[in-house]
């Protein structure tokens, strides 16, 4: 596939990890940890809740798993008033079924999707997995973004408009 191809396919995604960065508000709000079960996926989402408040602040609300709505989805955060979905897949097969779970569970009130890709895989290879997915979805309607973390650091944030 030339450059020229691959830029038209994937016209409506954005790179806008600088606009990020610009506009936060460093440590900055509130982690809400209260009402979540201590399980080990809750430890899970507190550390990526985490690296989202240092480095973009803001109010994180932690979903507890146990509030499924009437399809079964619940989301892990609500922050900057939208339903975020942390994904931690470490092949990258998971990578695919992460996401089309991922933006089930955030269709009612986008905001987008973490993933924390493990330190295994080539970075650019799993953002074009997620291109492709997000490229080859037929139920998505709405905008979001995606923030990828490798090695504890956010290495990009994607706007994906549809």
């Amino acid at each position: 596939m030339n450059k020229k191809t691959k830029l038209k396919k994937y016209k409506n995604f954005k790179d806008i990890t600088k606009e990020y960065f610009d506009n936060s508000i460093k440590n900055k709000g509130n982690i809400d940890y209260e009402t979540i079960s201590l399980s080990l996926r809750a430890k899970k989402e507190i550390k990526i809740a985490e690296i989202l408040f240092s480095n973009f602040g803001g109010d994180i609300f932690i979903i507890d798993e146990r509030l499924h709505d009437k399809d079964g989805f619940v989301s892990d955060v609500m922050w900057l008033e939208n339903l975020w979905e942390f994904k931690n897949p470490s092949s990258y097969s998971a990578i695919d079924k992460r996401v089309r779970k991922g933006l089930k569970q955030i269709k009612k009130n986008p905001g987008g999707l973490v993933l924390e890709i493990s330190n295994k895989l080539n970075i650019k290879k799993a953002i074009e997995i997620v291109n492709n997915r997000v490229n080859n979805s037929k139920n998505i309607d709405y905008e979001f973004d995606v923030i990828f973390i490798y090695n504890g650091e956010i290495v990009c944030v994607i706007n994906y408009k549809l």
